[in-house]
């Protein structure tokens, strides 16, 4: 198959995919107190909201409303800086092109406040867990060819600034209920080396978007779509995640279920992957 039918394939199949299981992603990697959880009964954030908070570098992992604190015998501190979350709820309505039942997501504003900003509560602590990511030589090879500058930072990130590409250390990765620890690591530093493509001087696409933005989600995107199609052409994984779905699916509803943008994504993430595949050594002459 060719590599434009295997991206066009892979495509329908993560269309599939986001169909079927929602947005609940969950964050593939521990930040350095540990997954954001609710306070108040120890769920952890899904989607957008994972990096929302994560993005806070706040000391703890906990945050709840101002209610949910109350209700714990804490006090948010004075002058205290809430962060706003998204929670999506389905809403069954009336499709009023064709009159069949469907769903759309319902999105709703919260705000939270972490527990180092509440008085009268004691944060709970984690545990260190031993490394899960066993390093794969030929993943290994290709990253180190595109000459790409890989800083360990504890955050994912690309920043266009200095042209990085930010990743968290390989033991922060954790085994999630569809993907090994191994997938999750590799597949999150292919997702910034595709933004790390769109930088001016590479693929000149418009990366520099403020987080949570049309033009930011459909960066994203791009970007989970082509770290889908290096997984498989790279042999990480032999098809499409559900982790892959559920992140495309929470950063979708920002552009109101648009699902062309999953279209126009492809073949912006096809053209990334072609490009990082490009910058490979050829094989030795026989």
């Amino acid at each position: 198959m060719q590599t434009k039918q295997l991206q066009e394939s892979i495509t329908n199949n993560v269309i599939k995919l986001m169909s079927e299981h929602g947005t609940n992603w969950t964050m593939p990697w521990l930040v350095d107190n540990g997954m954001p959880t609710n306070a108040t009964n120890g769920n952890e954030y899904h989607g957008i909201n994972i990096m929302l908070l994560a993005m806070q570098n706040m000391g703890t992992s906990e945050w709840a409303t101002y209610k949910q604190w109350h209700l714990k015998d804490a006090q948010v501190k004075k002058g205290a800086h809430g962060t706003h979350i998204i929670f999506y709820k389905p809403l069954a309505v009336k499709d009023k092109a064709t009159g069949k039942d469907t769903t759309i997501p319902l999105m709703r504003n919260y705000t939270v406040f972490n527990a180092d900003q509440v008085d009268g509560y004691e944060p709970q602590t984690t545990k260190e867990k031993p490394c899960l990511v066993k390093k794969i030589k030929t993943v290994e090879t290709f990253i180190n060819n595109t000459n790409a500058t890989i800083v360990h930072s504890g955050k994912a990130f690309y920043r266009p600034g200095d042209d990085t590409v930010n990743i968290p250390d390989p033991d922060l990765f954790k085994d999630t209920e569809s993907s090994t620890a191994q997938e999750n690591y590799y597949s999150t530093l292919l997702h910034e080396l595709v933004h790390w493509t769109g930088n001016k001087d590479r693929l000149n696409r418009k990366i520099l978007n403020q987080f949570s933005s049309k033009d930011y989600a459909k960066e994203e995107l791009v970007a989970e779509l082509g770290a889908t199609f290096l997984c498989i052409s790279l042999g990480i994984t032999k098809q499409p995640r559900i982790d892959h779905a559920q992140y495309l699916n929470s950063w979708l509803a920002v552009l109101k279920n648009d699902t062309n943008a999953i279209f126009r994504a492809s073949a912006m993430a096809g053209r990334a992957s072609d490009y990082l595949h490009g910058l490979q050594e050829p094989p030795p002459q026989s």
